[in-house]
């Protein structure tokens, strides 16, 4: 009876903890979240572009503000326009994934306190994916310097993430919702008392 009651109360909290956001979203419009920096980026080659970072927010009208991380560094983001949502990621590794999680769930937890770890983050991001690249700032903000000792930090992997894709447009990557995460959470302890009762 116990296990029967353990596994309906985990298929419960996996149920309601589907991502809210699915199909496709659109968006009318872009900030940066909080502070942004300014950087360059350069090749072996030479300087081969720059950019504004920091966490994006796209305003929508659907689900209210979506915050959310570029991973594609070669496409602008546009105006406005629509967004196909998926669970995980169809372009990066599962390790890539993980390690890129862990830095959005730091950030999220740390951004009260410190906001300047939005724009870090968002260069730590690029740092892992694009290691052939070198990035360094225009003006003294400490961006480089606050990414690379994020990248330095020894943090577990963390999943969960919804990639936001799009034609001609960048990818982003949306952290999950809170509540998603506790609720899932809860449900993978159930798990493991019901691993323990059997």
């Amino acid at each position: 009876m116990k296990r029967h009651l353990l596994a309906s109360a985990i298929a419960a909290g996996l149920a309601f903890a589907t991502p809210t956001m699915a199909g496709t979203i659109t968006y009318h419009g872009y900030d940066i979240a909080g502070p942004e920096s300014y950087i360059t980026i350069s090749n072996a080659t030479g300087v081969i572009g720059a950019a504004t970072i920091g966490q994006i927010v796209l305003h929508n009208t659907e689900y209210g503000n979506v915050y959310a991380w570029c991973v594609d560094l070669w496409h602008d983001l546009q105006g406005s326009g629509t967004y196909n949502v998926n669970t995980g990621s169809t372009t990066l590794s599962d390790d890539l994934l993980g390690r890129i999680g862990a830095l959005m769930a730091y950030s999220e937890g740390n951004a009260k306190t410190n906001a300047l770890i939005l724009p870090a983050t968002q260069l730590a991001i690029w740092m892992l994916e694009y290691p052939d690249l070198t990035f360094w700032n225009e003006t003294r903000d400490g961006s480089v310097a606050e990414a690379t000792a994020l990248l330095a930090m020894d943090m577990k992997p963390v999943y969960g993430m919804q990639e936001l894709t799009a034609d001609g447009n960048q990818t982003l990557l949306k952290a999950p919702e809170p509540m998603t995460v506790l609720i899932l959470g809860s449900a993978m302890v159930g798990l493991g008392l019901a691993r323990r009762l059997v």
